[in-house]
């Protein structure tokens, strides 16, 4: 979400089947860190996806952005916090 004119980029296709998700965050959402400087992480991250695997599309979305609000807590967002999801409908 962030392109830089020094960088190099591959491309890649990758086929969504249906009822499969797609979910692009800043760097922002790995990199939130709590008031003892612990990053939320990937792991994290993946943890929360997968216990929203459930969830429609938006609440998947809305739980992820609370559980690093939650995480963050008095020391609040340090850079920006951004997710996009699509999802392959039939």
């Amino acid at each position: 979400m962030g392109l830089l004119a020094s960088a190099t980029y591959e491309e890649h296709a990758v086929t969504l089947l249906k009822g499969d998700r797609l979910y692009l965050c800043t760097d922002g959402i790995i990199e939130a860190e709590n008031d003892r400087e612990e990053e939320f992480g990937v792991e994290r991250l993946l943890e929360a996806l997968e216990g929203s695997r459930d969830s429609t599309l938006g609440d998947s979305l809305s739980s992820v952005m609370e559980l690093v609000e939650r995480w963050s807590g008095r020391a609040g967002a340090a850079d920006d916090a951004s997710m996009l999801a699509i999802e392959r409908c039939g």
